[in-house]
């Protein structure tokens, strides 16, 4: 997933899954000589939460001595603009903002883990998806990366107390 002297942009929300992701990476950036780059992307949606997140990540970024870069959108106001659900407007701003970090040579590291992958499974197979959607998220697709994909969220649990690393849990 990773050479040498890549920009990897990390998507952090602050919760257990993307806080495990940062320290992993943190742990293999010299290793790997990667210049990690954190975004957090607060979507207007929780008044005074979101703002609250976003300060922790930013912290745990000056822990970790490492950029963090805040993008805001209200995404409920962008989803009627551009006709889509606010999960589906939400993920175009997270993402847009993630490419604009990464540029043409970065890659986008997102903390999608094991009981995501069988969510999806799930929800394409009840959707009556064919053969290719019951493969589930990938671990690379072009310049995205899911480098925990295949450990649970109870592992991720276990990693996060063993590590005394703290989060947060969004109310939602």
């Amino acid at each position: 997933m990773f050479q040498n002297n890549d920009t990897v942009v990390v998507g952090v929300s602050g919760g257990a899954d993307s806080v495990m992701l940062l320290d992993v990476l943190y742990s293999i950036k010299e290793k790997y000589n990667l210049n990690i780059v954190v975004a957090h992307v607060n979507h207007k949606i929780r008044p005074g939460a979101a703002e609250k997140d976003a300060e922790f990540v930013e912290k745990l970024c000056n822990k970790y001595g490492v950029e963090f870069h805040l993008k805001e959108a209200y995404v409920s106001k962008l989803a009627k603009e551009w006709n889509m659900s606010e999960e589906e407007a939400g993920r175009k701003v997270r993402y847009d903002f993630f490419n604009e970090l990464a540029g043409t040579t970065g890659k986008i590291a997102t903390a999608h883990n094991a009981n995501d992958n069988v969510e999806t499974v799930l929800m394409r197979f009840m959707r009556g998806t064919g053969v290719k959607g019951l493969g589930g998220i990938p671990f690379v697709r072009g310049n995205i990366v899911r480098p925990i994909l295949n450990i649970s969220r109870n592992e991720i649990e276990q990693y996060i107390e063993e590590q005394n690393l703290v989060h947060i849990t969004d109310e939602t």
